[in-house]
């Protein structure tokens, strides 16, 4: 076979094969090329900017509501809150705090990096509000009450003149719960109480309020759940996925959707141009039988 006969049959396939390659080459590189539209003698010329940085708005648009509706719904989240992910969690949030170990409340202060555990403003607010309460009971009056509950009990002490003995009790007992001692005193108590608290083990102070690791994660797992029938429906219309995954595309720079999006389809993209290829080829082989 002569070397015309030969080129007659193998340019047409070659042909097709390259057109189809370089019209599907530039398809794709239209999607996303020029970036901006080009203008010549005042005029945009067509198909510029490229398909997508055009369209871009609707498209960050659709993705928005894509995911918003469709990939990421509120019965999708809703979904991942489990019983069995909730209590895992619990579980590992209670053990991990180390609330019910032998750790004090300095240890776990320390911990959190509050190096400083200075209660003095606590100790002198409880201070303050335990003598108002003392102040508020009338002690003095308790106290004379009761003085007369035990005289009436004891005929013998009638003969005294009590009378006189339980006003002037009763006048010193007010005069010191509303003296400065008094409150000294009280912020005493309350500093070497604290103190007593802070070096104490931390499980052993929940457990004598009745509370265990095991009720603890119960609790726990119980405000997971109603935070998230309470809350979750509010949540998702502050966050509002939808405007901000679309704010998030439309505030990127149109190389770097590019990028984005070449990183997820780069194989299916030039799978097209390949294919492109391969029909063009087709064509050519059949054009020579035609």
């Amino acid at each position: 076979m002569e070397l015309p006969q030969i080129l007659h049959y193998i340019a047409g396939p070659l042909i097709g094969a390259l057109i189809g390659y370089c019209t599907n080459y530039i398809a794709v590189k239209m999607l996303f090329h020029p970036h901006h539209e080009v203008k010549v003698l005042g005029r945009t010329l067509p198909f510029t900017p490229g398909v997508i940085p055009k369209n871009k708005p609707r498209l960050a648009h659709a993705i928005g509501e894509a995911v918003a509706n469709v990939l990421l719904t509120k019965e999708d989240i809703a979904g991942l809150i489990t019983d069995e992910r909730v209590d895992s969690a619990s579980t590992a949030l209670v053990a991990g705090s180390g609330l019910f170990g032998d750790r004090t409340l300095e240890d776990l202060a320390r911990a959190a990096g509050m190096e400083d555990t200075d209660t003095t403003r606590l100790e002198d607010f409880l201070s303050d509000k335990i003598w108002e309460s003392l102040q508020t009971m009338d002690i003095a009056q308790l106290v004379g009450d009761k003085a007369q509950e035990v005289i009436r009990s004891k005929p013998m002490l009638m003969l005294l003149p009590v009378d006189s003995i339980l006003s002037a009790v009763t006048v010193k007992v007010d005069e010191f719960v509303k003296s400065r001692e008094c409150r000294d005193k009280i912020g005493e108590a309350v500093h070497g109480k604290v103190a007593e608290l802070k070096q104490s083990p931390t499980g052993a102070l929940l457990g004598d309020m009745g509370l265990s690791e095991t009720a603890a994660e119960a609790a726990l797992s119980g405000m997971i759940h109603k935070l998230a029938d309470t809350c979750l429906e509010p949540m998702l219309q502050y966050l509002n996925i939808s405007q901000m995954i679309e704010d998030k595309i439309n505030a990127m720079d149109i190389q770097m959707f590019e990028d984005l999006v070449m990183s997820v389809m780069k194989n299916e993209l030039n799978a097209i141009v390949n294919l492109g290829f391969l029909i063009g080829l087709i064509i050519g082989i059949i054009n020579i039988f035609i």
